[in-house]
């Protein structure tokens, strides 16, 4: 009695610790990996990795309810949830290679020292730690493949204005704020609608985007009151948000920017001035007027050891020098064995 006493206190002592460290689980053959959370005042954003382990389709995270309870109960619904590479809550995967989702929750207690369960409807983590963070001034996201870059708000009497950079990641595209609102929640809980919103440079609420070329786009909240000294939330038509953003003083878009842009494009339009060669054949190359990365064999191999070879594109995620799978160009080039 007392060894089996002894063995059941052992058996539940190992399943705490397995669940307080199990940062994994599986459902519908999509693997997810818990990767980290972090907090800034009363906000927790949580990253999980989801792979998918059959062939490729669309996962989507706009059905099921996301939540969280912390450590004092409380349960907290999402705020936003996105995949990180193209700011949206869908995205194709392909078979093995990971993606990461992004989940934010607002209204979190000041008390709350940890997260007792995190709810993704489909699978659930629990006994999470959470780091604590600093605000800042400038923050970044995507959403639908525009690259959102806040530079700061600055805050003059009882008028803010905040300057953000959009970078359009894709191929040529209008983007259009006619739509949508645009509302800033001060530390003191009041909302404020925006006064005026526009691209600095043609003044109008839309504009042609080139690829990986940044457009300044300026919004003005007039009315906000003295007493406020930061801003919770500037919601961005209620698709995506900054966060806890401190006063700024934000500077336009300099001469040098301006000066590295036309350098930038004068390499776009001659390479060879900027000492880019394509290679032919089948080295892999990178053609800067496409931003894309040409591979002519990627060995990838299936849990049993046997190698499949592909032939892929990737795109360049301007404005900087990551890449990002293009789905379409995928090609199979031979069958392997072990």
């Amino acid at each position: 009695m007392h060894n089996n006493f002894v063995l059941g206190v052992i058996l539940v002592f190992h399943c705490l610790v397995a669940s307080a460290f199990a940062q994994e689980a599986t459902y519908d053959d999509f693997l997810y990996q818990f990767q980290n959370c972090y907090r800034i005042k009363t906000t927790i954003t949580c990253s999980v990795m989801v792979t998918n382990q059959k062939q490729r389709r669309e996962l989507s995270f706009y059905y099921g309810v996301v939540k969280l309870f912390d450590n004092m109960g409380n349960e907290v619904p999402t705020s936003e949830k996105k995949f990180t590479s193209n700011g949206l809550i869908k995205k194709e995967l392909i078979s093995g290679v990971p993606a990461e989702v992004e989940f934010v929750f607002d209204g979190i207690s000041p008390q709350a020292s940890s997260i007792a369960i995190l709810s993704l409807g489909r699978v659930e983590f629990s006994n999470l730690p959470f780091s604590e963070l600093q605000p800042q001034t400038t923050q970044k996201t995507v959403y639908d493949n525009y690259f959102y870059e806040l530079r700061g708000c600055n805050k003059v009497d009882t008028t803010i204005t905040c300057l953000l950079t959009i970078t359009n990641r894709v191929q040529n595209r209008e983007l259009n704020h006619y739509y949508g609102r645009k509302r800033l929640f001060d530390n003191l809980g009041n909302e404020f609608q925006a006064s005026e919103k526009q691209f600095t440079s043609n003044g109008s609420v839309k504009k042609q985007l080139t690829t990986g070329v940044p457009a300044e786009f300026k919004i003005i909240f007039n009315g906000v009151f003295s007493q406020a000294s930061h801003i919770t939330l500037l919601d961005m038509d209620g698709r995506f948000g900054f966060r806890h953003i401190p006063f700024s003083n934000p500077q336009p878009l300099t001469d040098y920017d301006k000066g590295k842009e036309a350098g930038r494009q004068e390499c776009l339009a001659n390479p060879a001035s900027c000492d880019i060669v394509s290679s032919e054949g089948k080295n892999a190359s990178f053609d800067p007027n496409k931003g894309k990365l040409y591979l002519p064999f990627v060995n990838v191999p299936d849990a049993f050891g046997k190698v499949t070879v592909y032939e892929v594109e990737l795109n360049q995620q301007a404005p900087s020098f990551v890449f990002e799978l293009d789905l379409e160009s995928i090609k199979k080039v031979s069958q392997g064995e072990k």
